[in-house]
């Protein structure tokens, strides 16, 4: 007589011990009962519906080298109790990437200092965070100097075109949304290639304004150290177009961030709520092929005792019970409800409800 298969192939021990608790094993002497089970013609009837059951679930579409990690059932046998099949699917990998996405949202509400979902903060940043550096640069040249009201004047005008911050702020949140946008499938790679390159841009352009307005400090810096009797009206004049010019491109620059890192965001809200509902139609199609399996071949396991059930897991697919915790979905079905809907005497709805569900 071959040993029995009474142990867990692959053990879960909270689901098990849950399963315990619902069904619990009648007391039996192992010496009348667990010494005469064999479980091999059992065995053989869950390993050839778990095999029904993975294609009728479409778990073994896919030949990629590592796919098995993803989808795949591994069976268990309970004695006294019935089969467990832990069902790993593709589903729950998905679920993460619509995780990650919204771990984006919340860190681009965060780094706005405001509450998700809420407009582009452009009105909540104002100019003196924007413009710090230079504003210091700016106290510190009055100080230093008695060259008149021009200098200060023109250090006020740089302090108030300064968007450094407005603009980096911006493009750090387009660069979160084009990621989410690419991880919920909303772009493709070579979408997110472009606006990868047009971030950039815009980034090179920030940065060469900041190199010209520092340069401009260091003029007026230089001049502000000559007396007032000998400063050339000239240089004045020039500083100023210089000032003008750089207020010309700077302030089109600030709206072109703000309004890209906008339309990104509003956009990747968007792939976001496409994305959920588009999981949870087929999270419902995916329960609906394993309830007409179960109807249709569950009867394969004819070795199970009729007062034994089916239990089947379905991996990281169960309700969001805390925050960022995701659990598990359980069904439990009897075999006599199984046999009785492949029979006809049960339709499926009737299974659905006399199983048991719940998220563990």
């Amino acid at each position: 007589m071959s040993s029995p298969k009474l142990g867990l192939i692959n053990p879960r021990a909270g689901i098990i011990t849950v399963l315990l608790l619902i069904f619990p094993a009648p007391l039996f002497s192992q010496d009348a009962a667990v010494e005469e089970f064999d479980a091999g013609d059992l065995q053989n009837n869950i390993d050839i519906f778990a095999g029904i059951l993975e294609d009728s679930l479409d778990l073994n579409q896919s030949e990629a080298p590592f796919s098995r990690s993803l989808s795949g059932i591994d069976s268990t046998y309970l004695y006294a109790q019935g089969v467990v099949l832990e069902v790993r699917t593709p589903l729950a990998n998905r679920r993460n990437r619509l995780g990650f996405a919204s771990l984006n949202t919340a860190l681009q509400a965060l780094q706005a200092r405001r509450m998700p979902f809420g407009p582009l903060p452009v009105s909540e940043i104002s100019v003196e965070e924007s413009n710090t550096g230079f504003a210091l640069q700016a106290e510190s040249l009055e100080d230093s100097n008695q060259a008149g009201d021009f200098y200060s004047s023109m250090m006020d005008r740089i302090a108030n075109i300064d968007y450094s911050l407005i603009v980096n702020n911006a493009i750090q949140q387009a660069s979160n949304s084009a990621r989410s946008l690419r991880t919920l499938d909303g772009i493709d790679d070579n979408n997110y290639q472009q606006i990868r390159e047009q971030l950039e841009d815009l980034r090179d352009e920030m940065t060469q304004s900041q190199r010209e307005l520092r340069g401009l400090i260091e003029e007026l810096q230089s001049a502000s150290e000559v007396s007032a009797e000998v400063v050339d009206p000239d240089s004045n004049t020039e500083m100023e177009s210089t000032l003008d010019r750089m207020y010309s491109q700077l302030e089109p620059l600030k709206d072109r961030a703000v309004e890209f890192a906008g339309d990104l965001r509003q956009r990747a809200e968007q792939a976001e709520l496409d994305y959920a509902n588009r999981w949870q139609d087929e999270l419902i199609q995916f329960e609906d092929r394993l309830y007409q399996a179960m109807c249709e071949y569950g009867a394969t396991l004819r070795e199970l005792p009729d007062d034994e059930h089916v239990s089947v897991i379905l991996s990281g697919l169960g309700e969001e019970i805390e925050e960022n915790r995701l659990t598990d979905k359980v069904f439990i079905f009897s075999k006599t409800d199984i046999t009785a809907c492949q029979s006809g005497d049960i339709d499926l709805a009737t299974l659905r409800t006399r199983s048991i569900q719940y998220s563990y």
